[in-house]
C-alpha cells in the first residue's frame, strides 16, 4: 500500500462557479482512467455555471441541501446519478440554506 498525500483545499475557479466554492481533490485516477473524487463545499448562495459531462456524473451528497437544476439534489446521504451530456447547475440558490458538501464522482 502506497499512503497519498492529502491534497491543498482550493477554491473554485471563477469561470466554474458563482460564489465561493472549496474543493479537496480525493481521488485522480491515473490515464486511461477518468475516475475522480472530490469534496466540494459550497456556501450559501453559491453554485456551478451550466454544464453538463460526457460520460455522466454522480453527485453524493454529505451534508446540508441544495438544487440541481432542472432537478432536486437530494437530501444529506443520499445519491443522484447524472446521465451523459445532462445540462445541469447545482449547489445552494438561497440564502435560505446554510451551505451543502457533496462528493462529485466523474
Amino acid at each position: 500500500m502506497e499512503l497519498q498525500p492529502r491534497q491543498p483545499t482550493v477554491k473554485g475557479p471563477a469561470e466554474w462557479f458563482t460564489g465561493d466554492v472549496w474543493i479537496d481533490g480525493i481521488v485522480r485516477g491515473e490515464e486511461p482512467s477518468r475516475v475522480r473524487v472530490s469534496a466540494v463545499r459550497f456556501t450559501p448562495s453559491a453554485r456551478t455555471a451550466w454544464h453538463s459531462h460526457a460520460v455522466g456524473q454522480t453527485l453524493y451528497v454529505t451534508e446540508g441541501q441544495g438544487l440541481a437544476l432542472p432537478t432536486t439534489i437530494p437530501l444529506a446521504w443520499q445519491g443522484a446519478l447524472l446521465p451523459s451530456d445532462y445540462p445541469v447547475s447545482y449547489g445552494v440558490f438561497s440564502l435560505l440554506h446554510s451551505g451543502l458538501t457533496l462528493l462529485r464522482y466523474c
